[in-house]
């Protein structure tokens, strides 16, 4: 009997670089409401509107604990403080195949104003990143096991990097590849 398994490994990083555009957003619940109220919400109702809409290739929701400075060791020029009033406690991120896919999602009447509109039941903050294809890369996947509901076997960690120079995003970008990516 075929359980629709394999025990061939599946190269993750490969799967997830196949994709365009994407879409990131950092979430602040509100603060009238628990947090866990705000989470169950926008796994339960909110994301499963995300998720059907036409154009979307995946779709996948990061729950984020408060900022750990103490994970890293000191580099000179980079600070791992952030105020907690700065520090999201969600990120949806959107992947798109193409940028006519991006363009199908866009112009659907749910995220146009369903999905916006909903969002305010648990969401006091957002804001958005719309990167082109390559921007946002998976360079090495070391686990190679994707979960699909649940915690991670092993703690996840998501670096978000803001210049403070007024570099091109080019450049930025190029910066974070070759100087910290990489090594």
């Amino acid at each position: 009997m075929d359980t629709g398994s394999s025990s061939e490994a599946v190269d993750t990083a490969a799967l997830e670089n196949a994709a365009g555009p994407a879409v990131t957003s950092f979430c602040w619940w509100r603060g009238d409401l628990p947090q866990d109220v705000c989470e169950d919400y926008w796994r339960d109702v909110h994301g499963f509107m995300f998720a059907r809409v036409a154009g979307l290739w995946q779709y996948r929701q990061l729950r984020l604990d408060a900022n750990r400075p103490d994970l890293w060791p000191a580099v000179q020029g980079l600070s791992f403080d952030g105020p907690g009033v700065a520090q999201p406690q969600g990120i949806p991120h959107g992947l798109f195949l193409s940028e006519a896919d991006l363009a199908a999602f866009g112009n659907h009447p749910l995220p146009k104003e369903a999905i916006p509109n909903d969002a305010r039941n648990f969401i006091g903050r957002i804001g958005a990143l719309l990167s082109p294809a390559t921007r946002g890369r998976t360079l090495i996947d070391r686990i190679n096991d994707p979960a699909l509901q649940g915690p991670p076997p092993m703690p996840a960690f998501v670096l978000c990097f803001v210049p403070r120079t007024h570099a091109s995003p080019e450049e930025f970008h190029r910066y974070l590849i070759e100087h910290v990516a990489h090594p």
